[in-house]
């Protein structure tokens, strides 16, 4: 499966950095032109190029510079921060060719992730952790009741969101078992029991990320690309990936099944506490006094 182009997003930032540039030399030769009429146009500066008029036109041209910059930057940081619009959805992009060539890091982050659970991509797997590369991965947990909030009729009759994710649960704790203690370091997955926002995977400063769209499911998600080294969305979506890793919970015990059951009734989120004050004041500015 071949990768699909790229169609970059941000083609027209130079030609408009041009543009800009060009209106803004446009109106500096206006208000010089108006400022000189009087004295009698630019023929003023040709009378014995006397020291006022040789001043008067440095300034000049040094007010078209000092105007032209900050149009420039500003069309430089478009640049510094592109956006490639990738066609067609994820089902069609070629993930393990993606995962295969990283060399520092691999970041992924889905609802239930069956693909990174698949026999090829587990051998990707196992060639890269060997390779000394990090990886991390981060799934619903299969329990949570906000998975749920998925509509049933994206997925298969027989594999829905939680079974799907329990499947693929139990495929990385054996590949994770069966790796040697110092590759084994390196491969980490938690749950959590919270929704995503955003799908992502990241091999090391690429990202490939989709939002979660009701009508979808991730992989028939359309589907962008970002650096995270350069691009200030992409070290958005890296912080993003870090922040819900910190808030999710490792699967390491003999008994996942119970792990998973406990994490879910031991979060705050899905049982909050209704008698704060919050709550009770949510209470009467919706009428519900009781």
């Amino acid at each position: 499966m071949n990768r699909p182009s790229i169609s970059r997003a941000d083609g027209a930032a130079p030609w408009g950095a041009l543009r800009e540039a060009g209106l803004t030399a446009g109106a500096v030769f206006g208000a010089l032109w108006t400022l000189l009429e009087p004295l009698g146009g630019f023929a003023v500066l040709d009378r014995n190029y006397s020291r006022s008029s040789a001043d008067y036109l440095v300034l000049v041209l040094a007010s078209l510079v000092i105007g032209s910059v900050p149009v420039l930057l500003r069309a430089g940081g478009r640049e510094r921060d592109p956006a490639a619009r990738l066609s067609g959805n994820r089902a069609r992009f070629d993930t393990p060719g993606f995962i295969a060539t990283s060399t520092d890091r691999v970041c992924v982050l889905g609802l239930t992730l069956p693909t990174f659970a698949s026999e090829q991509m587990i051998e990707v797997f196992r060639g890269r952790l060997a390779a000394g590369v990090s990886i991390r991965l981060i799934l619903v947990n299969p329990f949570s009741p906000t998975l749920q909030q998925r509509p049933r009729h994206l997925y298969s009759a027989q594999m829905a969101p939680q079974v799907t994710g329990a499947t693929t649960i139990t495929s990385l704790l054996q590949f994770r078992a069966s790796l040697p203690p110092g590759q084994a370091a390196n491969f980490s997955f938690r749950v959590t029991n919270l929704l995503p926002s955003v799908g992502l995977v990241v091999r090391d400063q690429d990202c490939i990320w989709h939002p979660y769209f009701v009508r979808y499911t991730g992989v028939r998600s359309p589907y962008m690309e970002n650096r995270t080294d350069d691009s200030d969305v992409g070290t958005e979506l890296i912080r993003y990936f870090d922040d819900i890793w910190a808030m999710s919970h490792e699967v390491d015990t003999g008994s996942p099944a119970t792990e998973l059951e406990n994490i879910c009734a031991s979060d705050v989120l899905l049982t909050p506490d209704t008698s704060t004050g919050e709550v009770n004041l949510v209470r009467r500015i919706l009428g519900d006094h009781t």
